[in-house]
C-alpha cells in the first residue's frame, strides 16, 4: 500500500466530544452513520461506594483515525502505529464568553470572523478580553495509550481545565471534553439567561 500513498486524512472532519462527570470512564461516540449501539457497561460507571458517590455519567470520547489515499483519491485504508509514526496535536480552546451574545440569527450574514457591535458581545464592560478565553494551550501525544490534560487554562484568573487527550493501543486520538462544570468568577453572579450570563464560563470546548 505505501508505495501507492499520494496524502493522508484525518477523519472524522469534525467529532463530537460530551461532558460527563465520571472522573476517568468514557465511551466512543457513534461512528458509522445510523449506528447507534449501547457502548459496553453502559453510560454510567459503578460510582464510588467508599466516598458515597452514586453512578456517574460516563464522557464520550471523539475518536479519530488517519486514511491514506491514491493519487485518484480512492482511499487505500486506515494507517496506525503497525503502518507508520503517528503523532497528533490538538489546541482546545473556550472563548464563548469573550464572543458575542447568542440573538438567534443575529450576525449570521456576517463574514466569518467578523463581530457585532460591542454593545452586543458578552461581558462587554471587560476591557481585558483575553482573561475572558480558557486557553491553556496545545497539546500532543504520539504512540499507544498515551494521554495528555488540558489542564493550566484560566478565566478570570480562575484555573479551568477543559479535558484530555488519550491514543488506544493502534494509536487512534481520542478527543475527551470537559466533566459539565459551570461557575462564575464571581460567586454572587446569578443566571439570568439560559444563554448570555456575565462572567459565567464552562468547561466545554472546541479545537483543531
Amino acid at each position: 500500500m505505501f508505495e501507492h500513498i499520494a496524502y493522508c486524512k484525518i477523519h472524522p472532519a469534525i467529532g463530537i466530544a460530551r461532558v460527563g462527570n465520571s472522573p476517568e470512564d468514557y465511551f466512543i461516540g457513534p461512528e458509522i452513520p445510523g449506528v447507534n449501539g449501547t457502548p459496553v457497561g453502559g453510560y454510567k460507571d459503578n460510582g464510588d461506594s467508599k466516598a458515597g458517590a452514586p453512578a456517574r455519567i460516563k464522557r464520550q470520547a471523539a475518536r479519530f483515525r488517519v486514511y491514506a489515499y491514491d493519487r485518484a483519491g480512492a482511499a487505500l485504508g486506515e494507517l496506525t502505529l503497525a503502518d507508520a509514526e503517528i503523532a497528533w496535536t490538538v489546541h482546545l480552546v473556550n472563548s464563548k464568553a469573550e464572543g458575542d451574545r447568542f440573538a438567534g440569527t443575529a450576525g449570521e450574514e456576517l463574514p466569518i470572523g467578523a463581530r457585532r457591535p460591542r454593545e452586543a458581545w458578552r461581558n462587554t464592560d471587560i476591557e481585558d478580553r483575553a482573561s475572558l478565553i480558557i486557553d491553556p494551550g496545545p497539546r500532543s501525544v504520539a504512540g499507544p495509550l498515551q494521554e495528555a490534560r488540558f489542564d493550566g487554562g484560566r478565566f478570570r484568573g480562575k484555573e479551568v481545565a477543559l479535558g484530555n487527550l488519550r491514543t488506544d493501543a493502534e494509536g487512534r486520538l481520542l478527543v475527551l471534553g470537559g466533566f459539565g462544570i459551570s461557575a462564575a468568577s464571581n460567586p454572587a453572579q446569578k443566571i439570568v439567561s439560559y444563554a448570555n450570563n456575565d462572567r459565567w464560563h464552562d468547561d466545554t470546548s472546541t479545537a483543531p
